[in-house]
């Protein structure tokens, strides 16, 4: 049975982009947020997770970068006509919206801005494509050695905030979402999740340890379905 059988199927796309994390496994974004990814599928979203190393300054890891735009909905074109694909015909090219965590929303902002920013912009151009509708970003802000640009959003943006965040904290995501300065905006402050609230564990291997402790389940945290959340 073919893996993708048992899930409804939308004709919408999720192209996650996630934290960078170090752990040994074929598939280190998947391996660390499922928790996440699992619950967007659920709805009938087609959830696409990028998975490849790249140099980021002087360490190569999983970095996100706005390159992988461009690559997935290539893909995506590609699995649309392919006759032995399971998504064949279900997949709306015109559509995706991105969701991204810590680094990798970061780099979802530089998207939303369409923008050719260092350390997100790996190529010597930026443009951003039509099919890209909306982001959403958890454990995200635009902070420059305490400064928050204005935000130049070409597409709506979610700012989610675990309200226990240690590393993004709160107040930062706060400021950086008042400089969001186009169109539609909503931040969603999730009370009791830090940073690695919508992870699978708490500080996974290779990640930046979290300071703060979570009042909320993880499971909770991740996802409304897992639990019930303070949102606000």
């Amino acid at each position: 049975m073919s893996r993708y059988s048992t899930l409804p199927v939308r004709s919408l796309s999720a192209l996650l982009l996630a934290a960078t994390v170090d752990v040994v496994a074929p598939s280190p974004v998947q391996a660390t947020s499922t928790a996440s990814i699992t619950p967007v599928a659920s709805y009938g979203f087609i959830v696409v997770t990028p998975n490849h190393r790249r140099l980021n300054f002087f360490d190569t890891n999983y970095y996100t970068s706005t390159s992988q735009i461009g690559e997935t909905l290539t893909w995506m074109a590609s699995e649309n006509g392919r006759a032995a694909s399971p998504l064949e015909g279900h997949i709306d090219t015109d559509t995706m919206v991105l969701l991204g965590h810590s680094f990798g929303g970061a780099t979802g902002l530089s998207i939303a801005e369409d923008k050719c920013s260092i350390p997100f912009c790996t190529t010597l151009s930026f443009n951003l494509p039509s099919a890209v509708k909306a982001g959403s970003f958890y454990g995200t802000n635009n902070a420059i050695l305490g400064i928050y640009p204005t935000i130049d959003n070409q597409i709506p943006v979610q700012l989610v905030q675990g309200q226990s965040d240690g590393m993004a904290e709160p107040a930062q995501a706060e400021s950086s979402y008042g400089k969001i300065a186009n169109g539609h905006k909503q931040i969603v402050r999730v009370t009791g999740a830090n940073h690695y609230g919508i992870t699978n564990t708490q500080n996974p291997s290779g990640a930046q340890a979290e300071a703060n402790s979570q009042t909320s389940t993880q499971s909770a945290a991740a996802s409304p379905r897992g639990g019930s959340p303070s949102l606000s």
